[in-house]
């Protein structure tokens, strides 16, 4: 039986632009049906190499700064490791390259922030930010990438 769109629950995954950790990821699956990353690419399965990628990944996590924007890109690469698990019910909306945010992704994120912050102070004026790009080892150049967008100001 096919479920209708009102038998679908789906949340739009704002903390970061990817898994900040299995465990979260997990008890989300629980809930809800489909989990949106609104303006993040991920390669679709098949496309890079596992095995540099993880060796990519784990390099970071020993090597590159630890802040935030490392964080966000190394929870990237472990979805794209594992995207062959995750394509059915995590959705990377996103398009390879610096500008491939939807139109919706940064009004989105807007009211995500208004909705739980409040309303912006008076004269501040939110700064929509391009995307942070990394190639991943694969045959396909501009598919063997993670694009993820900057946090908007």
């Amino acid at each position: 039986m096919d479920k209708s769109d009102l038998d679908v629950l789906e949340v739009v995954y704002y903390s970061a632009p990817a898994p900040n950790s299995l465990a979260a990821l997990t008890m989300l699956a629980f809930v809800f049906d489909r989990i949106y990353f609104p303006g993040v690419y991920v390669p679709p399965s098949g496309v890079i190499d596992i095995a540099e990628t993880r060796k990519e990944r784990l390099r970071l996590i020993t090597e590159a700064p630890k802040d935030i924007g490392t964080s966000h890109l190394v929870g990237a690469l472990w979805v794209a490791e594992n995207i062959e698990h995750l394509d059915e019910f995590c959705k990377f909306p996103g398009a390879p390259g610096f500008d491939n945010t939807d139109k919706d992704t940064h009004p989105l994120a807007l009211d995500l922030e208004e909705s739980i912050f409040g309303p912006r102070p008076e004269g501040n004026i939110p700064i929509k930010q391009g995307n942070f790009v990394k190639g991943l080892p694969g045959e396909h150049s501009i598919r063997s990438q993670v694009s993820l967008p900057f946090w908007s100001d």
